[in-house]
């Protein structure tokens, strides 16, 4: 049966993924996620009212790495602090897929034309994503 962390305050103990007993204080608080990013800040660009929150999305997440299981902790902290649902799903798919490593793998075997091709369509689907849901659920 696998141990569940135990939350008390601000401290949990759990099991390492190699079986080890592992204890740790979080004294970061809710307002970061995970400890790195300042979460209000991201929330702030990923707003509701301003039409640029697509875009500036996608820009944050092309720099990053992470892969579809690591990026859903970080959707859910978006959304919790009032992102817009179409803005989060664009930076989640952006940072899947137009991640500057992801390029840099496909450089071994692509082209910089078709690497090109690749970011300007699948840039443009997750653009019409992330308006698109904005516009359903707002």
């Amino acid at each position: 049966m696998p141990h569940e962390p135990r939350l008390h305050h601000r401290t949990w103990t759990g099991r390492s993924p190699f079986g080890r007993k592992v204890d740790r204080m979080d004294d970061r608080g809710p307002d970061r996620i995970h400890g790195y990013v300042p979460s209000d800040l991201l929330a702030l660009i990923m707003g509701r009212d301003a039409w640029w929150s697509v875009p500036a999305a996608v820009l944050i997440g092309i720099p990053m790495y992470s892969n579809a299981a690591g990026i859903i902790p970080v959707v859910e902290a978006l959304i919790g602090k009032g992102a817009a649902l179409g803005t989060v799903l664009a930076f989640m798919m952006s940072v899947i897929a137009l991640s500057l490593p992801e390029m840099i793998i496909l450089r071994k075997v692509l082209t910089i034309r078709l690497i090109a091709v690749f970011i300007g369509v699948v840039g443009t689907g997750i653009l019409a994503v992330g308006f698109l849901f904005n516009a359903l659920f707002q």
